[in-house]
């Protein structure tokens, strides 16, 4: 797994000054970041999926922790609260699919709404994540 780990960062690297990408993101398509190797087989003789959802991608975060603007950063924070409660929670109250993902330099972390039975609310309950702890992770 790790040749397969290195081999994936390097072409992380490459995709990322592609003059490829430039153009798709000119476009208004997403970026290629990565790549996926599988051994499952070819899709079936004229098969043809959906094209992906394009994620909602929201970087006003961004700018102030750059700047190592503490203020502006946390009224970001705010704004993104604001934005996340009217868009998010009546999907999550629909019942609808929801997935937030937030990401930072080093990783990403994921919710889903999905899946979310007896044993997982009881483990949230008596495990509850700290936020700092989340943001630390990023």
């Amino acid at each position: 797994a790790r040749p397969l780990r290195r081999l994936q960062q390097e072409m992380q690297m490459l995709l990322y000054t592609h003059p490829l990408n430039d153009a798709r993101e000119a476009r208004g398509r997403p970026g290629i970041n990565s790549f996926w190797l599988s051994g499952t087989g070819r899709l079936p003789e004229g098969w043809h999926g959906d094209p992906p959802e394009r994620p909602e991608t929201l970087d006003a975060l961004s700018a102030p922790y750059l700047r190592g603007d503490g203020h502006d950063w946390i009224e970001a924070w705010k704004a993104l609260d604001a934005q996340l409660a009217t868009q998010l929670l009546p999907a999550v109250q629909r019942g609808d699919d929801v997935t937030l993902t937030l990401c930072g330099e080093r990783a990403c972390q994921s919710w889903h709404n999905r899946g979310t039975g007896l044993l997982t609310r009881w483990t949230r309950l008596l495990r509850p994540v700290r936020p700092a702890a989340v943001l630390e992770q990023l």
